[in-house]
């Protein structure tokens, strides 16, 4: 949960706004240099992330706060790449497969 943070650091204990959210991060992208984005991008860089980094859908899908799997792949953005570099990770056991027996 996001909360206000005043001056010398009081907190106040009610949640941000999404507007308020939007917001701030409009204003450090800016501040950073770098092209503006939203929360919902955080999202998908979140998810996409961490299926780049091998952690299997349905462990990306509790951590997400989903409750399908198939919502949580719409958030994935790896595209072919990522199927392209999944495919020689298949153990297919033929001859003519570098590493298999002829």
């Amino acid at each position: 949960m996001l909360t206000h943070v005043r001056k010398h650091g009081l907190i106040k204990p009610n949640r941000l706004t999404t507007r308020s959210v939007s917001m701030l991060i409009r204003r450090r992208a800016a501040l950073a240099g770098v092209a503006p984005f939203t929360p919902h991008d955080g999202r998908r860089s979140f998810i996409t992330g961490l299926l780049e980094a091998g952690v299997d859908v349905f462990t990306v899908k509790d951590l997400a706060g989903h409750s399908d799997v198939n919502t949580t792949a719409r958030y994935d953005r790896r595209g072919e790449r990522a199927q392209r570099a999944a495919m020689p990770r298949l153990p297919m056991p033929y001859p003519g497969r570098p590493g298999n027996s002829p």
